[in-house]
């Protein structure tokens, strides 16, 4: 079964948030039957992120 968060992205995708802030798509977690991305931006931090947290701080792939 893939996710919504598998089909919007990849491992080692680009991304950013609406606030310009760029990272790289490190891969997948799954938390009690939820499914998170992990992404690690360019200031060295990591962060998971769910699919509400996707869309509230607008994270998207860059071309």
């Amino acid at each position: 079964m893939t996710g919504e968060l598998e089909k919007m992205f990849k491992p080692d995708d680009k991304v950013k948030t609406e606030r310009n802030v760029y990272g790289t798509v490190i891969g997948y977690v799954d938390i009690q039957g939820k499914q998170y991305i992990r992404v690690r931006w360019k200031n060295g931090t990591y962060g998971i992120y769910g699919i509400e947290e996707v869309k509230r701080y607008n994270i998207r792939k860059v071309t």
